[in-house]
């Protein structure tokens, strides 16, 4: 790959969508650490699975994100890493559960490459048994693959240009109609501004050809089965969970990590294979009582 010309400070200095292609190319593998936050259950079952998988982007809780996709926006198929060591508060909790007990996955650069390169992608559906096929997915011919960063934008319309953030960088000066060519070239690359603190970096797949087809005939067999749902599987091997690192989210105690070992067999499993599994930086300084509310009212309204 050809060398990056551009600095990380330079992001102010963009003007064009070439120029933004061009400070963007290559630094999709150019973080510390990749983290997937996520529920406890959620960590187990990835991996005692060995697997993660892609949702669908019809799940995304910000509607201008999934707006970008169109009417395809069924073919599409996403997941999400969040970038840099630090602890970041707010996917704790949007990503934990109710309860605040959750978790990352993190990995190197290294360890991601690796995921998406030597990964097995396999279409899934949740459906009766007699109708489940998981044909695997070849990157080219069944999907379109693509890793990229995060950009965060805010257009107004009363401004010729827009309010752009990547990461810690922040530029004022793209003309609107650049940028707009930026999120043609590269759908799903982009989000509201207000969701930049997640320094997030996409793995985004969108099926084709044969695998369009057949989502599309389980579609209709499927219409009239409540709560259906469709996700692509990516594994890995055992090689690539012993480069995985756990730690647990703030409301999870040191003290409660040996009940969770004891009753979630994939994180278990990872502790045999010498990986590190921690306590966050913060444990028992942060309590979220998220649904203390929820049973305040539940309680008024007997």
């Amino acid at each position: 790959m050809e060398e990056n010309r551009w600095e990380w400070k330079d992001f102010g200095k963009i003007r064009t969508c070439e120029d933004l292609e061009a400070y963007l190319s290559g630094r999709e593998y150019s973080h510390g650490d990749y983290c997937h936050y996520t529920s406890i259950d959620t960590i187990n079952k990835i991996l005692e699975g060995k697997t993660f998988r892609l949702t669908s982007v019809t799940g995304f809780n910000d509607t201008m994100d999934t707006g970008q996709f169109g009417d395809a926006a069924g073919d599409y198929f996403s997941l999400c890493f969040s970038t840099g060591v630090n602890e970041n508060l707010p996917l704790w909790y949007l990503y934990s559960g109710i309860n605040g007990k959750g978790g990352r996955i993190q990995m190197t650069k290294g360890a991601v490459r690796s995921l998406i390169e030597n990964g097995r992608f396999r279409l899934c559906r949740s459906a009766p048994t007699e109708y489940q096929d998981f044909p695997e997915l070849e990157p080219g011919n069944d999907m379109e693959l693509e890793f990229r960063d995060m950009v965060y934008v805010r257009e107004l319309e009363e401004n010729k240009t827009c309010s752009l953030k990547y990461n810690t960088m922040t530029n004022y000066q793209v003309p609107k109609e650049e940028f707009r060519k930026y999120k043609e070239n590269h759908c799903g690359f982009c989000k509201g501004l207000i969701w930049y603190y997640e320094k997030e970096t996409r793995l985004l797949a969108r099926v084709k050809g044969k695998a369009k087809v057949l989502l599309n005939r389980w579609r209709e067999i499927d219409r009239d089965i409540p709560d259906i749902s469709y996700w692509i599987e990516l594994s890995f091997d055992e090689a690539l969970m012993k480069r995985m690192k756990i730690m647990f989210a703030p409301n999870v105690r040191e003290d409660e990590i040996d009940g969770i070992l004891k009753n979630y067999e994939g994180i278990r499993n990872l502790l045999k294979l010498a990986s590190p599994i921690r306590p966050s930086g913060y444990a028992g300084t942060v309590q979220f009582h998220l649904c203390k509310n929820c049973e305040k009212k539940r309680k008024e309204n007997r």
